[in-house]
């Protein structure tokens, strides 16, 4: 019923996204078709997951904030899709297992490493919890940057406008155990804001 579920509100989704926004995409190819992998994307607005979806040629996980959940309407609708929550600080939490084992079973998670919308459109700091997560389950992580949502709905505005999208999907990388995890966070950072540049590029 899940899948069923998801293939409707995907295919809903990309409609919606090609009839209201200028949306392209660049590097799709780069997400792995099958296998365990961590999409590891910036993030600018509540459009960003639907963005980073409607372009990728297979089902794809969320990872949420927890507070998304309090709300039950759309809680139960998030849940539906596979969502799960993670703390994206230390990722030291039993949150942890639940996400790992869904690489282990070989999901694609789309993960906000800043923890939280931009204030302003530009990327902020990466929290740890994405080096733990990519450091421990080995999954192939693909930096993706969305530039556009914020000029059509930051998060100080209680509705969206129509606009200019664009979503470029980096190479992926596999970190190891044996990594730091400040270095996990130099090496990634560096990889978000150059598929950043790239998108804003198109713009």
């Amino acid at each position: 019923m899940k899948d069923i579920v998801y293939r409707f509100i995907e295919w809903a989704s990309r409609v919606w996204v090609l009839a209201w926004f200028d949306f392209r995409s660049l590097g799709r190819g780069n997400v792995p078709r099958t296998g365990a992998a961590i999409l590891a994307c910036t993030h600018q607005s509540f459009l960003d997951p639907i963005m980073v979806a409607a372009a990728v040629d297979r089902v794809v996980k969320f990872v949420a904030r927890s507070t998304l959940f309090v709300h039950r309407g759309f809680g139960r609708l998030i849940g539906a899709l596979g969502a799960m929550t993670f703390d994206r600080e230390s990722g030291g939490t039993g949150e942890l297992r639940q996400v790992l084992r869904a690489l282990e079973d070989g999901h694609a998670l789309v993960f906000f490493p800043e923890g939280t919308r931009s204030p302003d459109g530009e990327i902020g700091s990466l929290k740890a919890g994405v080096a733990v997560l990519a450091c421990r389950s080995g999954a192939a992580v693909v930096p993706v940057a969305v530039e556009g949502t914020f000029r059509c709905w930051p998060r100080s505005k209680k509705f969206f406008r129509p606009g200019r999208v664009r979503v470029v999907y980096g190479e992926p990388v596999r970190y190891d155990r044996t990594m730091e995890r400040d270095e996990v966070l130099r090496d990634l950072d560096r990889r978000i804001r150059a598929a950043w540049d790239a998108a804003r590029s198109l713009c």
